[in-house]
C-alpha cells in the first residue's frame, strides 16, 4: 500500500489537465473554424479591430478571445487575467498550439493570423460544460489524504482481514490441542503461502503425535501383559521357598517388592484399560456409584483415625461408565485421605449444565508451580512420601484420562489455610471423548 501510494503521489501531478500539454486534433479543429472566421473578417478592414470584426461576425461559441502582435499589444473581449498571460508566456509556438484547463475554462493557442504583413496570435478561452472533481482534489492537500484513505482503508482492512482470519482459526485449534485434544482438525486452507503451509505443518505434527500416543499406550499395554506373568511365576516360587525354608527377612523384603510390583503393574493395565474402553455408556445413577466408595472411604478414614464428611446422596442420573466413573472419583478420595491431617470433605453441586464434585483435605497441599503437573502419570510431588504411601503415581493419572472419557475435566487446587482441593466438572448431557 505504501508503494501504491507513493506512486499515486508521483503519477497525479503528471495527470494535470493544467498542465501544459498538445492541443488534441479534434479540438484544434473547433478553435480553426473560430480562427478562419476572424481571418476573413479581418481582409475587408484596414486595420485589426477586435471589437468591430467581432460585432461584424455575430454571436460565437468562443467566449473569449485575445489577440496579441510581435510588440505585446493585446487586443481581447474581456481583461487578460495572469492565467492568461502565463498562458500567452508558455505558449509562443503558432505551429504547435498548445491547451491548458484553468477552472471551468479551456485555453487554446496560439494560432497565426496574417494582416497587412503583420503576424498576430490569436488566443481563445472556451467555457467548459463541468467543473472537473479531480481538480478540486488536486488544490487540497487535505482533500487528496482524505480520498487516499478511502481508497487505502479498505484494501488494508481486506488485506489485514485475509491475513488474521485463517491466524485466528490456526490460534484456537492449536489452543484446542495444546489442551490434549488430539483429534482437533485443522481448518484446511486453500492457500499456497506461509499460512498455507503452517497449517500443512501444523496437521501433519498433529498426525505424528497421535500416532506416537496411540504407539505408547499399546507399548504400555503390552508391557504390561508381558510382565504379569513373570511376575506370577515369582510370586509362585516366592511361595516354595517360603514353604520349604521357613519365613526369613530377605524373603519378606522379596514379598514386599513383588506386592509393589503387583500393584504398579495392575495401575498400568488400569490405564490402559482406561484408555482403552470401547464399551458403550449406560444411564446409571450417581449415588450408586457413591455410595460404595463412600462406605469404603469412611471405613479407611476411621482406621486412620480421621473423619470424613459428605452430604446426602445426589439423586441425579448421567450416561457413564460406572466403573470408571467410580475409579475416576475413588483415586483422588484415597490421596486426600493419605495426605489429610484431621478431615476431608466432600461437597457436590449442579451447576448448570455440569455436575461438580469436590475433594478438600487438610493436608500440607502441593506447590502452586507443580499442581498441573499432579495429574501427568509416575509424577511424585515427594518421592520419599510417596515411598512411605506406597502410591505408584498413577492414581490420578488413571482418574484424568476417566473423567476425560465422559467429557469431564479435573483440577487441583490449594485450599487456604493449607490443604488440596481436588474439582472434578462433569457434563450433565452426552460429550464423551473419543480415543487420542
Amino acid at each position: 500500500m505504501l508503494l501504491l501510494m507513493l506512486a499515486a503521489v508521483i503519477i497525479l501531478p503528471t495527470l494535470d489537465p493544467r498542465n501544459l500539454s498538445t492541443l488534441p486534433e479534434s479540438e484544434q479543429q473547433q478553435q480553426q473554424f473560430v480562427v478562419d472566421i476572424l481571418s476573413r473578417l479581418a481582409e475587408h478592414s484596414l486595420e485589426l479591430n477586435l471589437p468591430a470584426m467581432l460585432q461584424e461576425a455575430g454571436p460565437l461559441s468562443i467566449k473569449d478571445i485575445y489577440i496579441r502582435d510581435n510588440e505585446n499589444t493585446i487586443q481581447s473581449t474581456s481583461k487578460p487575467d495572469k492565467e492568461i498571460m502565463r498562458f500567452m508566456l508558455d505558449s509562443d509556438d503558432p505551429t504547435s498550439p498548445k491547451m491548458r484547463h484553468n477552472d471551468s475554462r479551456l485555453l487554446a493557442g496560439p494560432f497565426a493570423l496574417e494582416h497587412r504583413g503583420k503576424t498576430y496570435f490569436i488566443y481563445l478561452s472556451r467555457q467548459l460544460e463541468s467543473h472537473s472533481l479531480f481538480l478540486a482534489l488536486l488544490d487540497h492537500p487535505i482533500r487528496i489524504l482524505t480520498t487516499a484513505m478511502l481508497v487505502s482503508t479498505p484494501l488494508c482492512l481486506l488485506m489485514a482481514w485475509r491475513l488474521s482470519r485463517p491466524t485466528l482459526a490456526l490460534q484456537k485449534a492449536v489452543s484446542r490441542i495444546a489442551a490434549g485434544e488430539l483429534n482437533t482438525v485443522i481448518p484446511h486452507m486453500q492457500r499456497r503461502d506461509e499460512v498455507g503451509s503452517l497449517a500443512a505443518s501444523i496437521n501433519h505434527m498433529v498426525e505424528t503425535l497421535r500416532s506416537m500416543i496411540i504407539e505408547q499406550k499399546r507399548l504400555l499395554s503390552d508391557i504390561s501383559h508381558e510382565l504379569r506373568s513373570p511376575l506370577t511365576r515369582m510370586q509362585l516360587a516366592q511361595s516354595l521357598i517360603r514353604r520349604k525354608q521357613g519365613p526369613s527377612p530377605e524373603l519378606e523384603r522379596i514379598a514386599h517388592d513383588i506386592a509393589k510390583l503387583d500393584t504398579l503393574i495392575g495401575d498400568l493395565l488400569t490405564l490402559s484399560r482406561v484408555q482403552q474402553h470401547n464399551e458403550p455408556p449406560q444411564y446409571y445413577p450417581l449415588a450408586d456409584v457413591l455410595e460404595p466408595i463412600l462406605e469404603d472411604a469412611g471405613f479407611e478414614a476411621g482406621e486412620r483415625g480421621k473423619q470424613l464428611f459428605y452430604p446426602s446422596l445426589p439423586s441425579l442420573s448421567i450416561e457413564m461408565w460406572p466403573d470408571l466413573l467410580a475409579r475416576a472419583i475413588e483415586n483422588p478420595l484415597r490421596n486426600a485421605l493419605k495426605y489429610a491431617d484431621q478431615q476431608v470433605t466432600l461437597a457436590w453441586r449442579k451447576d448448570d449444565r455440569v455436575w461438580v464434585l469436590e475433594i478438600v483435605d487438610d493436608g500440607p497441599g502441593v506447590p502452586s508451580e507443580l499442581l498441573d503437573k499432579l495429574f501427568f502419570p509416575f509424577f511424585r510431588v515427594d518421592n520419599a512420601r510417596n515411598a512411605q504411601t506406597g502410591g505408584t503415581g498413577l492414581g490420578l493419572a488413571i482418574a484424568t484420562e476417566a473423567i476425560a472419557r465422559h467429557g469431564g475435566t479435573i483440577s487441583a487446587h490449594n485450599q487456604a489455610p493449607h490443604g488440596l482441593r481436588i474439582v472434578i466438572r462433569l457434563p450433565l448431557s452426552r460429550r464423551f471423548s473419543s480415543l487420542a
